[in-house]
């Protein structure tokens, strides 16, 4: 027969109580020696920000990383290193940075010598520049124009810059003489490709010239 404590209720061995995320009822009796089960791993670098367990509050710096949308290394700058899905992930993105500029057209004669722009209101590519884009990218285009118009007073040259058959940007001078401008284009988000803006130039006779040099360049959003 057990022996009794006070009460008349037996004495028990040292049972050993582990919590758990549930109430861990103990049975009726009297104990000597029980404890309660510990955990080295009890400790707030282990929980998430914003639980508490046992006492123990969550580290602010442990977070939930789960995302229908995670980052892999090639979004992620080289050197870099982030957390998506528990998982850590380093980074191998590297910065493409391109660049391309046209030769200034010189055929003979003015310094430099300007192109007849040829048919009347037709677009005539003075210069041009190209990219090939490896990666979704923003694209800085500017373009220098040196315009003549000729002693015709209704004389006038449309600059423009293009990409394809789209006008990006434009202007008009009008006049009866030498002007010099640029026009800019921003282009945001690029889908990799082959690019290709031309520096544009059209005119209402056919006796009126023009110059122009572009530079196009490219870097990753």
């Amino acid at each position: 027969m057990a022996r009794s404590g006070g009460g008349g209720l037996p004495w028990k061995g040292g049972p050993t109580f582990n919590p758990g995320a549930s109430d861990v009822p103990i049975p009726d009796g009297q104990y000597k020696g029980a404890k309660v089960a510990g955990d080295p791993d009890l400790v707030s670098g282990n929980i998430k920000s914003g639980v508490t367990i046992f006492g123990v509050s969550g580290d602010p710096n442990v977070i939930n990383t789960q995302t229908t949308t995670p980052a892999a290394a090639g979004d992620i700058k080289s050197g870099k290193v982030a957390f998506a899905n528990g998982d850590q992930i380093t980074g191998s993105f590297e910065q493409e940075v391109l660049y391309d500029n046209s030769d200034v057209r010189v055929p003979s004669g003015w310094f430099p010598t300007p192109q007849d722009i040829g048919a009347v209101n037709t677009d005539k590519i003075i210069a041009s520049a190209t990219l090939t884009l490896n990666k979704t990218s923003n694209v800085r285009v500017i373009a220098l124009f040196v315009l003549k118009v000729r002693l015709i007073s209704t004389g006038t040259i449309t600059a423009k810059i293009k990409r394809g058959g789209t006008t990006l940007a434009s202007q008009t001078h009008q006049g009866t003489n030498t002007t010099a401008y640029t026009l800019t284009v921003l282009e945001t988000n690029l889908a990799p490709g082959t690019y290709t803006w031309d520096a544009v130039a059209n005119s209402n006779d056919s006796g009126n010239d023009a110059i122009a040099a572009i530079v196009a360049f490219s870097w990753v959003p």
